[in-house]
């Protein structure tokens, strides 16, 4: 057991890594990509937050975690994803729509859900099934999807 940065005890050892922009794992027709992204401002190396692309033999996932600007996930998505999970945490609805509506992305996760969507939850809802036709849904812990 270890004690984090913040003092949670865990019942596991944490053996961090700093990650660099570029491929970190690709074996089996398994390849785990990352892109630095601003969400901690332009700090330079070594970043310190990212943004991942997951790619399979058939499948394609991208997970934001916390941005500065939606457009910072462009060189992960590329021409397209199966799947986006993306933070709205810091950004509104609106604006996640703005950006993802011309991608061909095929379905969006909202993840790290801010204000905007926990204050009013049944409102955001419905406002998200209809601003992206049902591609996209709000995830709550333990959600599982098929992609």
């Amino acid at each position: 057991a270890e004690e984090t940065l913040n003092g949670y005890n865990t019942s596991f050892d944490v053996k961090a890594h700093h990650v660099q922009d570029g491929i970190l794992f690709d074996e089996d027709g398994f390849k785990v990509t990352a892109f630095h992204n601003f969400h901690l401002g332009e700090t330079g190396e070594p970043w310190r937050s990212f943004t991942y692309r997951i790619d399979t033999d058939n499948k394609t996932v991208v997970y934001s975690g916390d941005v500065e600007s939606y457009s910072e996930l462009d060189e992960a998505i590329g021409d397209s994803c199966d799947a986006l999970i993306i933070e709205t945490g810091h950004h509104k609805i609106d604006s996640a729509y703005e950006y993802c509506k011309d991608k061909k992305i095929g379905k969006i996760f909202f993840n790290h859900c801010g204000r905007e969507i926990l204050n009013n939850y049944e409102a955001s809802a419905k406002k998200i099934s209809e601003m992206f036709g049902g591609k996209a849904v709000i995830c709550e812990d333990k959600v599982v999807a098929e992609i």
